[in-house]
């Protein structure tokens, strides 16, 4: 049997395996969570807006109407973070 090294060990947590790479853990910078933070922020940011301003701009908005546009405006800043991060 061929030897493979260890570069291409995934990892496979087998407890007679001699190659057992153990994945280092780093702590979180503060850098990578503001990076992190925009993803969850615009989104929510985007439902909240979605959800208040039909009941402000209709005078009869009912319930069903301002969380069917707070979801739509939950996804669509959604899709648009994702595909400028996909560019």
């Amino acid at each position: 049997m061929k030897d493979i090294g260890t570069e291409s060990c995934s990892g496979c947590l087998n407890i007679s395996c001699k190659k057992r790479l153990y994945p280092k853990r780093e702590p979180l910078s503060r850098r990578a969570l503001l990076q992190g933070l925009p993803a969850l922020l615009i989104p929510a940011a985007g439902f909240i807006a979605g959800y208040i301003l039909p009941g402000i701009l209709v005078s009869g908005a009912t319930e069903a109407l301002q969380a069917a546009c707070g979801m739509a405006a939950l996804f669509v800043p959604a899709g648009a973070l994702y595909i400028l991060h996909k560019k």
